[in-house]
């Protein structure tokens, strides 16, 4: 803790700082000053946690300067000291928060006993302060952790103030809120508080915490029975605040407030966070930055064009090459679902999607796929472009693997043949079967990719290593013949001719 101290006595400051042991009590002298501006301008640029000052100073009285200085740090603690026994002027101390009032001349152990309770009430407060912290840090983690996983109300039960009714809301922020980072998104929970804060500070309890399973804010109130009728008015306004503050600081972000009903069982928290969720999507069919309230409509998945859609997507996907026209009427089937079944068929889709694919997608291309983008887009033409680019992206991922497999075979044949070129016994059955694939299918593949046959690539391959041995060495042609594979020299001299058009004798005379 920072101490200041203040006298137009000279004499007075030097005793102050000498009468006590400041660091055995954990304080910090930070400085002293003669007069009242000084002093001011001394308090503004230390920011002391305890001011000690004579009631009457030059240029600023003592009073006058702890009005001023409370200002600048409404928690300072303040120790008057006076040679005058005047009511009025402790009366006036009083009044500005002072927390003692010593007389001239001071005494050691009257100053000591004034700064240990200043020192202890100063930790009560930080005590409590951290207290609080902890307290709503730990009600928001365990509220989150019961919203995701449905386990533990106990915990969360014990620390929230639960009364005649409970309200729960979701906040979902949309736009470019998909890209924010968890340090971003913390700041705009900050935000969302500020703005509802004015709004419930009279309730029993509430809390604001961001669930990463519902990528949305959800809002949880608890209040009385006289409270009933005023909720969904400072709801409103709070929201309305919100949406003030957010359009001013974030033009790429909208809000959408979807009220939940008022409920008198905690245990039902689940099934009306789940029943509000489902209202959030109705947004899409809403303005932005609107308040959302039951309409009514029941919102369901209709399986059948679930199905229809699945089954039709998984066969255009089985072909080498997409059919645009039945894949955009597929997605033209999507837009024309009504409201009431529109996002959660979505919804049910993509999650399907999720588990058709995924072992047809390289793991890493399938991670980066956004599948979770879909519970931040707020309109309908953003979710069919949502759709419509995220499939096409799925299947492109799909051919890719598909021809990276159908390559490596012939890769790997191609390696077997470099690595075992001069083995006789080398033939399209013996590579196939290392390799894994059927003779017949191998050889289709192969001539696929290579555009030559298995015997061709082979041969070329055996010549262009007896030309490096005919060049390099002086092995009779008999010799070389047994060394790239091929135990009949005249059959070894006639594939020569095939590839190259001279004899193998004849290339060294030119080459070697």
């Amino acid at each position: 803790m920072k101490v200041v101290v203040l006298d137009d006595e000279e004499k007075v400051c030097s005793l102050v700082c000498a009468l006590i042991l400041w660091d055995e009590l954990g304080l910090e002298l930070v400085g002293t000053a003669g007069d009242g501006l000084k002093g001011l301008e001394l308090i503004r640029t230390k920011n002391p946690d305890i001011l000690i000052t004579d009631i009457r100073m030059p240029s600023l009285d003592g009073l006058e300067l702890i009005e001023e200085a409370k200002k600048v740090n409404p928690s300072l603690q303040v120790i008057i000291i006076s040679g005058y026994r005047q009511f009025d002027y402790a009366k006036k101390a009083i009044k500005f928060g002072v927390s003692d009032y010593l007389l001239k001349p001071i005494k050691q152990n009257e100053l000591i006993t004034a700064l240990k309770k200043m020192v202890e009430i100063h930790n009560e407060n930080k005590n409590y302060k951290s207290y609080l912290s902890n307290r709503d840090g730990l009600k928001s983690y365990y509220l989150i952790n019961y919203l995701e996983t449905g386990d533990n109300l106990t915990n969360f039960s014990e620390l929230f103030k639960f009364s005649d009714y409970i309200c729960l809301s979701i906040i979902s922020v949309d736009g470019e809120f998909y890209n924010f980072d968890n340090k971003a998104k913390e700041a705009i929970r900050n935000k969302l508080i500020a703005a509802f804060s004015p709004y419930l500070e009279d309730l029993n309890d509430w809390d604001l915490v961001y669930v990463d399973k519902y990528h949305s804010f959800v809002l949880i109130s608890s209040f009385e029975v006289v409270q009933k009728d005023d909720i969904i008015a400072n709801l409103r306004t709070g929201f309305k605040e919100a949406v003030h503050n957010f359009t001013s600081l974030f033009s790429n972000l909208e809000l959408c407030f979807s009220q939940g009903e008022l409920i008198s069982d905690s245990n039902e928290i689940l099934n009306e966070l789940k029943r509000v969720l489902t209202l959030s999507y109705t947004r899409i069919f809403n303005k932005s930055n609107s308040f959302i309230q039951n309409s009514g409509i029941r919102l369901y998945v209709n399986e059948s064009e679930s199905d229809k859609f699945i089954l039709a997507i998984n066969s255009l996907f089985a072909k080498e090459e997409l059919d645009k026209d039945k894949f955009n009427k597929l997605i033209e089937q999507i837009y024309h679902l009504d409201e009431s079944q529109f996002f959660l068929t979505v919804e049910d889709i993509v999650n399907r999607l999720k588990v058709l694919f995924e072992s047809q997608i390289d793991i890493e291309d399938f991670n980066k796929i956004p599948f979770d983008r879909l519970y931040f887009l707020n309109t309908v033409e953003d979710i069919i472009n949502y759709l419509n680019t995220n499939l096409l992206k799925i299947y492109n991922l799909i051919i890719e693997k598909r021809m990276r497999e159908s390559v490596k075979p012939i890769r790997d044949a191609q390696s077997i043949i470099q690595q075992n070129y001069f083995d006789n016994q080398l033939s399209l059955e013996t590579v196939s079967s290392q390799v894994h694939l059927s003779s017949t299918y191998f050889s289709a593949l192969f001539k696929k990719e290579l555009n030559k046959g298995f015997a061709e690539y082979l041969r070329e391959v055996r010549i262009e290593k007896a030309t490096e041995l005919l060049i390099s060495t002086s092995l009779p042609i008999k010799e070389i013949s047994k060394k790239v594979g091929y135990q009949d020299p005249r059959y070894f001299t006639k594939c020569f001719k095939t590839q190259y058009g001279i004899k193998p004798q004849d290339y060294r005379k030119l080459y070697g």
